[in-house]
């Protein structure tokens, strides 16, 4: 039982990764809630916002600068920040530069200050960027007035409890990335 418990915690935290879920609310915002299809904001936040970051997350294991796939060691986790960081800058300009919509440009907006607390909490503290990148998509979720942000409570327990159960994370790590989380894609959608 404990094995099989062990390997659905594992799945639910590799199908959530935070760059997976990055994409989920790309996706949905910018096909279902915008209907934005001949937009070109789909693909940049594809290259810098997923495949970049996913990458070179590879990479840094490869060699190894990063130990393990959770990068359970805080102090291995700021290099993937600053490095995330620095694409969604890169993809803010692209943003402006192609005229993308105020609505999308926001999300890149909010990845760009979720990248900030976490980094700077990240250097005293490590908090659960699994957990702060679901709530966020709740909370851009729930900002715009979409009736689909239920959806991801069920997916924030349920990963919540993965990675507790691989002791990736304290209760109060993940908490606090909820919270976080919740309230920059929150604020962001809802005042601005």
């Amino acid at each position: 039982m404990h094995k099989t418990l062990e390997q659905i915690a594992h799945s639910l935290s590799l199908i959530f990764l935070p760059p997976m879920v990055s994409m989920y609310l790309c996706s949905y915002l910018t096909f279902v809630l915008f209907q934005q299809t001949g937009n070109t904001y789909f693909w940049q936040f594809t290259v810098f916002g997923f495949i970049a970051p996913v990458l070179l997350f590879i990479v840094f294991l490869k060699l190894k600068i990063i130990s393990d796939p959770d990068a359970s060691d805080r102090k291995e986790r700021t290099i993937p920040f600053i490095i995330t960081l620095v694409l969604l800058l890169v993809l803010l300009m692209f943003n402006f530069n192609y005229g993308v919509e105020w609505d999308l440009t926001q999300l890149t907006i909010s990845y760009l200050a979720t990248t900030i607390v976490i980094l700077l909490i990240n250097l005293f503290w490590k908090i659960s960027a699994h957990a702060m990148t679901v709530a966020h998509s709740i909370g851009v979720l729930v900002g715009l007035g979409a009736d689909l942000w239920w959806v991801g409570v069920p997916v924030l327990i349920l990963l919540a409890w993965a990675r507790l159960y691989l002791k990736r994370h304290t209760p109060m790590q993940v908490v606090a990335g909820t919270i976080v989380g919740f309230s920059i894609g929150f604020f962001i959608y809802r005042l601005w």
